[in-house]
């Protein structure tokens, strides 16, 4: 069976949620018009965002479903 490690799971956010944030900003920029607010939104939600994120890998990493193994013969 494989599983997933944690520190696969923690980098797998964070690169996730570097794109997030850049394009949080971007939206949060143009709906706003003030960098204040913007930067208040982007760090609260992608805040809370990268911990959900975390925990919906690692509970994903316990389904079965659509996941093989695979052996190399020698």
């Amino acid at each position: 069976m494989h599983h997933e490690k944690r520190n696969r799971s923690i980098a797998k956010a964070i690169t996730y949620r570097i794109i997030s944030i850049f394009m949080d900003t971007v939206i949060a920029f143009y709906v706003t018009h003030s960098a204040s607010k913007t930067m208040a939104f982007v760090l609260i939600s992608n805040s809370v965002s990268i911990i959900v994120y975390f925990i919906h890998e690692r509970a994903w990493n316990r389904v079965h479903w659509g996941k093989h193994t695979i052996t190399i013969e020698e």
